[in-house]
């Protein structure tokens, strides 16, 4: 729910989300929020890297999507 409020109020903020969950519906939530970017902390700093690296250059990134076949 903040991601839709901090959008809505700023809607050129970029949003990665780093969560400790790894169940793609929460992912999901995010990424209908307007997340740019949904990271696991399990997966490292280099994962988080790739996320900001790619929402900053306003490409989505949800691996843990990718992972269970849910986006492109």
């Amino acid at each position: 729910e903040l991601t839709k409020v901090l959008l809505r109020e700023f809607p050129h903020l970029v949003i990665v989300t780093l969560s400790a969950h790894d169940e793609p519906q929460v992912a999901l939530r995010a990424l209908n929020a307007g997340a740019m970017a949904y990271v696991v902390k399990s997966e490292g700093i280099e994962a988080l890297r790739t996320a900001l690296r790619r929402a900053f250059n306003r490409q989505r990134s949800f691996p843990v999507l990718d992972k269970f076949g849910k986006i492109a």
